[in-house]
């Protein structure tokens, strides 16, 4: 998930439900959609930021996982690298 579309779900989370000004959290080519991200925006409702909490707290276990697997990687890559 982008920066973008991270802001304005957490804006949404947070209980900001104006479409236009979560549009205006768009970044680079992403701000050129802006009228559609009004639109698409303009339809999430309460049973949507219900399921978003669900999917962006999945996102960040895994995001934490993903992490701790670099970590034990590279500990276990350190055998073959050179001194």
């Amino acid at each position: 998930m982008g920066v973008s579309g991270r802001a304005m779900l957490e804006q949404l989370l947070q209980g900001k439900t104006d479409p236009a000004l979560l549009a205006e959290l768009a970044k680079g080519r992403l701000r050129e959609k802006r009228e559609l991200l009004e639109k698409a925006l303009t339809a999430v409702q309460g049973h949507h930021r219900f399921m978003l909490v669900q999917h962006l707290s999945h996102i960040d276990f895994l995001d934490e996982q993903i992490a701790k697997l670099d970590a034990e990687l590279n500990d276990q890559m350190r055998l073959f690298r050179p001194s």
